[in-house]
């Protein structure tokens, strides 16, 4: 999936969340989770996060590869474990909200994703190609989405 792809779908998924359970400090929550929503990509040199941190982008994918560890439920689910231990509960659903959000997306691309990668080699892959016509309609949806959820009409 594109960039701007994953940060339209966490934005949506965290502008949802903060509605429905009330955040308090909305703007950090969302923050976190839209940072967060590009992390999977450090193991790709290419990628947006990957060319600003090249050189840990490059030691990342010689020992994990891309869409491997990174892209992974375990490695999600160890991030809010650890943010939620030394931070916040909050923040800690933050960053699993915008991580899964990378992962969903990922896994409806050919390329794919392995969610339980080290512990197993299954791979959930879709029919998208990044970049493609889908990935543009996705977008477009969700920018759509956001708009409709933020300016909702009075009768729903």
């Amino acid at each position: 999936m594109m960039f701007k792809t994953h940060l339209v779908f966490a934005l949506l998924l965290g502008i949802l969340f903060i509605q429905i359970f009330e955040i308090e400090y909305w703007y950090l929550f969302l923050g976190i989770t839209l940072v967060v929503a590009s992390i999977p990509d450090i193991d790709f040199h290419k990628s947006q996060v990957g060319k600003k941190t090249k050189p840990v982008s490059f030691i990342i994918n010689l020992f994990f590869g891309h869409r491997g560890l990174f892209h992974s439920l375990l490695f999600a689910l160890a991030l809010f474990l650890l943010i939620g231990y030394f931070g916040s509960n909050t923040l800690a659903a933050a960053a699993l909200l915008g991580y899964s959000s990378h992962l969903i997306l990922d896994g409806f691309t050919k390329q794919g994703i392995m969610p339980f990668t080290p512990l197993s080699n299954l791979k959930i892959s879709g029919f998208m190609r990044s970049g493609g016509i889908f990935d543009w309609v996705l977008f477009f949806i969700f920018i759509c989405l956001i708009i409709f959820v933020l300016f909702k009409p009075a009768i729903f």
